[in-house]
């Protein structure tokens, strides 16, 4: 679910991935028309600033939907293999609510043979089948 989607909602845990700031916080503008900056500099630098708001609010939602646990992740690569920086509103969480978790084992051990190549299908076994779950 989006985090637009999880307005009003409420879950025992909630997992926000793809936390980068590419995700969360994309400067790109998505105005069709371009004016001179400097006809419009004070805007742009409101409207920047309020997009910032805006996303950090959504952000908020997304982290308060939580009843007992909260995970977020991001990864320090791209799917291109270049760096991409976390999030920045998982900064302004206070550090004593956050706990860092090395994946790098986890990443090592991992099953890669679900890794499809494109047009490949395989039998996902169904929901209820709880040795796939865990």
């Amino acid at each position: 679910m989006t985090a637009h989607g999880s307005k009003g909602l409420e879950f025992d845990y909630v997992f926000i991935i793809k936390a980068s700031q590419k995700n969360w916080f994309n400067l790109r503008s998505k105005e069709k028309l371009k004016l001179p900056l400097g006809l419009v500099k004070h805007y742009a630098e409101d409207a920047k600033q309020s997009l910032l708001e805006d996303e950090r609010r959504l952000f908020y939602v997304a982290l308060t939907r939580a009843r007992t646990h909260a995970s977020i992740s991001y990864s320090l690569q791209g799917e291109t293999g270049r760096a991409q920086l976390p999030c920045q509103f998982i900064d302004e969480i206070d550090e004593n609510l956050k706990t860092d978790v090395d994946t790098q084992k986890f990443e090592k051990s991992a099953d890669t043979t679900l890794l499809l190549k494109p047009g490949r299908k395989v039998a996902v076994p169904p929901i209820h089948d709880k040795e796939f779950l865990n």
